[in-house]
C-alpha cells in the first residue's frame, strides 16, 4: 500500500511539474490540491538512498544523472545518506504544515525558515508583525539546526510547526564555521518540497516580516517563471525619485525600468514545483563543490543554464538591507519584508532590524502625502467659508443700520 501511495505521489508531482512549465496555473492548482488532500503517509520509502555504480542516488530528489552530488563535501552542498533519510521527516512535516487551513496562503504552499540557537533571537524578533496572523503561522515551518533552537521553537506558543534537523550545525557568520553548509540546506529543502509537489517560500532567519507575503500575487507577476528571488542590490533612492516624478500614489511594484537592480539573493526565494527546479537545484548542488562561491551565485548560474526565463525578481518591497537601508526611514510603509543581509553578527543585524521596525511603525502612523493635501484643502475651504460668512454678516449689519 505504501509503495502504491509513493508511486501515486510521484506521478502527481511529475504531472504537476509538467503543467506548471507548460499549461495553465488552474490545472497545476488542481494537481496540487489533489496531492495535498491525499496526505501521503509514508516512512522511509519516500526518499531512498541507493548505491549506483561507485556512487549513490537519493530518489526522487537525486537520480542517476546527478549521482555525483551525493556524499560528503567541504562546502556541504552534496546530499549525504543522513540528508536523504532526513528528507522523509522533512516531507512529512511539510505536508502536515501545508494541509493546515489558511485563507492567506494558497493550497499546497508554505513558508520555511532555518535557524539555530545563534539566530533564534532574530527569528523571534522578525515574526512580531505576523505572529498573530493565524493563516500565516498555520503554514509556517521552522527547521532547527540544534537542540536549543528546537526547544525554543516548541516552547513558543504561536509557532505551530517545528522540525529538528538530524545533526547539529554550529553558530556561524558570513562564510565562517558551518555557514556554507547551512545555506545549502535551503536548496536541499527546496528540492525536497518541490519534488513532492509543494510550493515553498524559503527565507533566512534575519528577514523581518512587516506583513504576510501574497504568494499568488508574486506568481502573477510572471506566470511563466519557476523561481522568484530577492534582489540583492537595487538603487532605492533612484527608484523613489522615479516614483515621485510620476506623481502617482501607486506604481507597478515590479517595474524596474531605468533602475539599477542586480544579483540574486537566496535569503528570500519562492520555489514552484517544475521540471526546471528539479534540474536546476541538483545542478546548483554540483556547482556548490566550489567552497568559495555562495549558494545564491550557483543557483542563479544553474537556473539560467537550465531555463533562462525561469528566474523572476521579487517586488522591490522584498527589501535587501544592502541598499534598502538608504530608504527605510522614508519609504518603508508599503514594504513587505526587510532582509538584514550585508551585515555580520546577530548584534549588528538586530540593530538594523530594530531601526527598520521603528521606521515602518513611524511611517504607518504618519499621514500620507495625499492625506496631508486633502486636510490642507479641507482647512482652506473651511477658512474661506467662515471668512465669507462673517463678511456677509458684517455687510448685512451695515445695510441695516447704515
Amino acid at each position: 500500500m505504501k509503495t502504491y501511495l509513493l508511486c501515486h505521489m510521484l506521478v502527481l508531482a511529475s504531472l504537476r511539474a509538467t503543467l506548471v512549465d507548460s499549461f495553465s496555473a488552474a490545472g497545476a492548482d488542481m494537481i496540487r490540491q489533489e496531492l495535498v488532500d491525499h496526505q501521503v503517509r509514508v516512512q522511509n520509502e519516500s526518499f531512498v538512498w541507493k548505491p549506483w555504480l561507485d556512487r549513490h542516488t537519493c530518489l526522487p530528489a537525486v537520480d542517476v544523472k546527478f549521482s555525483d552530488v551525493t556524499g560528503e563535501t567541504p562546502s556541504g552542498s552534496f546530499v549525504t545518506a543522513h540528508d536523504c533519510s532526513w528528507f522523509n521527516d522533512l516531507s512529512l512535516a511539510a505536508f502536515e504544515t501545508a494541509r493546515t487551513s489558511s485563507d492567506c496562503v494558497p493550497q499546497g504552499s508554505l513558508f520555511v525558515t532555518i535557524t539555530n540557537e545563534y539566530t533564534w533571537e532574530l527569528v523571534a524578533f522578525n515574526l512580531q508583525n505576523v505572529k498573530n496572523e493565524t493563516c500565516f503561522m498555520n503554514r509556517f515551518l521552522v527547521l532547527n539546526l540544534d537542540e536549543e533552537s528546537h526547544a525554543e521553537c516548541e516552547r513558543t506558543a504561536y509557532i505551530e510547526h517545528c522540525l529538528r534537523y538530524g545533526h547539529t550545525l554550529r553558530a556561524s557568520d558570513f562564510k565562517n564555521s558551518d555557514y556554507m553548509a547551512i545555506t545549502w540546506i535551503k536548496s536541499k529543502t527546496a528540492l525536497v518540497l518541490t519534488r513532492v509537489g509543494l510550493t515553498a517560500f524559503i527565507f533566512d532567519a534575519d528577514v523581518l516580516f512587516f506583513r504576510v507575503p501574497d504568494i499568488e500575487a508574486v506568481i502573477a507577476t510572471n506566470p511563466s517563471a519557476n523561481v522568484f528571488h530577492q534582489i540583492e542590490l537595487m538603487d532605492y533612492p533612484a527608484l523613489y525619485r522615479s516614483i515621485s516624478s510620476l506623481g502617482a500614489g501607486r506604481v507597478n511594484e515590479n517595474d524596474y525600468d531605468g533602475i539599477s537592480a542586480t544579483k540574486l539573493n537566496s535569503g528570500q526565494m519562492l520555489w514552484l514545483p517544475s521540471t526546471t527546479v528539479f534540474e536546476a537545484l541538483p545542478l546548483a548542488l554540483r556547482y556548490g563543490v566550489e567552497t568559495d562561491v555562495l549558494d545564491q551565485d550557483q543557483i542563479e548560474r544553474a537556473v539560467t543554464e537550465v531555463r533562462p526565463g525561469g528566474l523572476q525578481p521579487l517586488s522591490y518591497m522584498y527589501v535587501s538591507h544592502c541598499t534598502g537601508h538608504m530608504s527605510v526611514a522614508e519609504h518603508s510603509q508599503n514594504w513587505i519584508t526587510y532582509h538584514a543581509n550585508c551585515l555580520k553578527g546577530t548584534k549588528n543585524k538586530l540593530t538594523a532590524l530594530r531601526h527598520a521596525q521603528a521606521s515602518w511603525e513611524a511611517l504607518k502612523t504618519r499621514p500620507s502625502e495625499s492625506a496631508v493635501i486633502v486636510h490642507a484643502v479641507f482647512a482652506g475651504v473651511l477658512f474661506v467659508g467662515f471668512f465669507c460668512f462673517f463678511t456677509w454678516q458684517r455687510l448685512k449689519r451695515k445695510v441695516r443700520f447704515g
